[in-house]
């Protein structure tokens, strides 16, 4: 998501994982497809930064680890209540059962090829309102 955001014309961006192995992928990637961006590993959940350094916030991949999830959305939260604007993708329906103020913004067949891998037939773009 973040060399697409880069890729759409974005002012500034970072990637972040905590895997340092994603995140030399997400490098060699960004190199690939001639985008600048920032990557850090660091762990941003806990941290007083609180997002205050971006005015959109996509979070994807997440969702299969509710350890991180659980601290992650009272951050996302407070930064939504700042004027934050944060996208979500999620493959499943288990954000927005479980987050009342999750709503689907856009909604995506996915391909035979993921359908057998992962299991699920659609994905979907979700948004917090506060």
């Amino acid at each position: 998501t973040a060399i697409a955001a880069a890729r759409c014309g974005a002012k500034s961006v970072t990637a972040n994982d905590i895997d340092p192995l994603t995140c030399i992928g997400i490098d060699m990637n960004a190199k690939l497809c001639r985008v600048s961006l920032e990557i850090t590993s660091d762990n941003l959940v806990g941290t007083d930064k609180n997002f205050q350094n971006w005015d959109v916030i996509l979070v994807g991949d997440l969702f299969y680890d509710w350890k991180v999830v659980d601290p992650l959305m009272p951050m996302l939260r407070e930064a939504c209540m700042q004027g934050k604007t944060i996208y979500f993708g999620d493959p499943s329906t288990l954000m927005k059962n479980n987050h009342k103020d999750l709503t689907t913004k856009a909604m995506y067949n996915l391909s035979q090829f993921t359908t057998d891998w992962s299991g699920h037939t659609e994905t979907q773009v979700l948004i917090l309102y506060c």
